[in-house]
């Protein structure tokens, strides 16, 4: 409602609670047990991280999996929701509102996908996490009115299921003393090659339009997503045959 009115007083006054929390954050005294660590020995952390990634085709498969759908809600969420809500007719005094119920929505399913994931399978869950964000992405570039809403909704409840579900696989997968390693290198893999890719997509906006961006983000979310799975199914097949 704020921004709709007087659109600079938000930037206003998230500036001014930005002020004391910098200074609360900045009276914390740290005290760190060892020294940190040198930046060759995050370089050694990664490459180690990284070569164990592509020796696993269970990890190399939940890094392939969230490069697609890392990709789909980092452009979703920072350059086209938004842009695309007030395209179907959402006021903009009530983007606000819907992000708050959206973000309640994201909790309650992030709560339960573990328990959701342990029910049906860890399979039938990847096969969730990646069809549901792909079509209702693909299904949003059809839609030009605010039946787009729960559209939205079950979109956003597909990425916030697929966080969890990877990072059980990932530890099961993994001996204890190397989960954290492995946790940063996934992130990192993950991370980067979403961020080379945004900038490219973010091009396709330009030229295309948000509605042929949706499709093609859409169909590109499923088909790597489905080359992730293909690879998750081919090591579980491998090791039943043994």
């Amino acid at each position: 409602l704020l921004y709709k009115y007087f659109p600079s007083i938000p930037y206003l006054l998230s500036f001014l609670v930005f002020i004391p929390a910098a200074f609360m954050i900045y009276s914390i005294k740290w005290e760190f047990v060892k020294k940190p660590p040198k930046f060759s020995t995050y370089i050694k952390t990664i490459s180690e991280g990284t070569k164990l990634t592509i020796r696993n085709r269970i990890l190399m498969s939940t890094v392939i999996i969230g490069i697609a759908l890392t990709t789909n809600r980092l452009l979703l969420n920072q350059n086209i929701l938004q842009p695309y809500q007030v395209s179907v007719g959402v006021d903009v005094a009530y983007i606000g509102f819907l992000s708050a119920i959206i973000s309640a929505a994201l909790a309650i399913v992030s709560i339960n996908a573990y328990k959701i994931s342990q029910k049906i399978g860890r399979f039938p869950s990847l096969v969730l996490a990646v069809a549901i964000p792909s079509l209702a992405t693909i299904a949003l570039s059809f839609i030009n009115t605010l039946l787009a809403l729960p559209i939205i909704l079950i979109l956003t409840m597909g990425h916030a299921f697929i966080g969890p579900v990877m990072t059980h696989i990932a530890q099961d997968e993994l001996d204890q003393d190397k989960r954290s390693t492995m946790a940063s290198t996934t992130n990192f893999l993950v991370g980067v090659t979403a961020g080379l890719l945004l900038p490219i997509w973010g091009k396709r906006i330009d030229v295309s339009g948000i509605s042929n961006t949706l499709l093609l983000l859409g169909i590109f979310s499923l088909i790597v997503g489905a080359a992730g799975l293909l690879l998750y199914q081919y090591k579980n097949k491998a090791n039943e045959a043994k």
